[in-house]
This record gives structure tokens, C-alpha cells and sequence, in this order.
């Protein structure tokens, strides 16, 4: 679907550049997020083939023994969401004409849990884009919308 196509269109385009490019070592990459920044992939192409075949990795058992942090519920929300948190991670989303529409980030609680946060706030996302917020202190409110 549209979520997960888009990158198609860079991986063909990027194969007719690597065809047409005159170095036999010229390589590619193209990182691609789907939806809301929640699935990863990425792709490494190259002019001439690996000399070791194609490579397939599965890390998904190695991805599901690494540590994990609890999430939140929406049920704690007016009890343990609003307040303080820090960012951990986040992503501002942009309309058609470039301009920035929603900021989605991954908060952490004072009990280290892991909370949710949007905002479509034109001050918060314009502000988020401005400068790294990453390990920055925000404030959340009962539903989750991100405070500056």
C-alpha cells in the first residue's frame, strides 16, 4: 500500500543510475521508514554483483532478546503520563508543500516507562525541526500531546 510502496520508486531509480554509471564500483543506498516512522528498511546495491551471492539477514531473534522498555497505557494516562518526560526519539511529518504538520516522539516517563507523544501544534513542530530535542525535557498532557 501507499505506506510501503513509495521506495520502490527510489529503488528502480537507483538501479538506472547504477546501470548507467561507467564505474563498476559505484554502490547505493536507499533507507526507507514506513507509516508513522514505526517500520525500517534499508538497501545496499551495487553496480557488479557481491563476489559472496546474495545476503538475507533474519535478526528478528536477536532483535527479541535485546532488552525492552514497558510502554505506557492509554488506561495510566491522566495518572503517570502528564508531566515531565524526555525525548527520546522523534520525527516531524510534513505536508505536500514542505511545511511541518505533526511531530510524533517517543518519551520517557520518570519511571523510565516509554510514553507516546503528538502534537500538531504549528509552534511545537517548527520548533522541533529547528534543533535536536533528542534528551530534552517536555511536558506531556493526559492525552499525550507534546508540550514544549
Amino acid at each position: 500500500g501507499p505506506w510501503n510502496n513509495y521506495v520502490m520508486h527510489a529503488i528502480a531509480t537507483m538501479m538506472i543510475k547504477l546501470r548507467q554509471s561507467n564505474d563498476a564500483s559505484t554502490n547505493g543506498f536507499i533507507w526507507a521508514n514506513g507509516g508513522y516512522a514505526t517500520k525500517h528498511s534499508f538497501g545496499v546495491y551495487s553496480a557488479t554483483p557481491s563476489k559472496n551471492g546474495f545476503r538475507h539477514g533474519s535478526p528478528q531473534t536477536t532483535i527479541d532478546s535485546l532488552a525492552k522498555r514497558e510502554l505506557a497505557t492509554p488506561a495510566e494516562a491522566e495518572s503517570l503520563i502528564a508531566g515531565k518526560a524526555t525525548i527520546e526519539a522523534f520525527t516531524v511529518m510534513h505536508d505536500r508543500e514542505g511545511r511541518p504538520e505533526t511531530a510524533i516522539a517517543s518519551t520517557l516517563l520518570k519511571d523510565s516507562r516509554r510514553a507516546w507523544a503528538t502534537s500538531t501544534d504549528p509552534q511545537v513542530t517548527k520548533s522541533l525541526c529547528a534543533g535536536e530535542w533528542v534528551g530534552q525535557q517536555v511536558t506531556l498532557d493526559s492525552i499525550g500531546t507534546l508540550l514544549l
